[in-house]
């Protein structure tokens, strides 16, 4: 059995692998995709975040305003 019958990768004849273009091709390609999966992923990750804090913030926001308007009109009725 020969290196290229178990690597399935052609030899020169001073018996080094000769480069296969096609596997390398390969690993960039689902390297690619992995990575922007990953990008993808991250950007969504942070998107929901900052949706929710934003959410979260103009909910604290209109609860003070509600509970400072109760408290200025509760003022103003009962100094009169």
């Amino acid at each position: 059995m020969t290196v290229s019958f178990w690597l399935n990768q052609p030899v020169a004849d001073d018996g080094s692998l000769k480069s296969n273009r096609t596997l390398v091709v390969g690993v960039v390609v689902v390297g690619a995709i992995v990575v922007g999966g990953v990008v993808v992923g991250a950007t969504v990750a942070v998107m929901v975040v900052v949706v929710i804090a934003a959410s979260d913030a103009h909910a604290l926001r209109t609860e003070m305003v509600n509970v400072l308007s109760n408290n200025l009109v509760r003022n103003a009725m009962t100094e009169f």
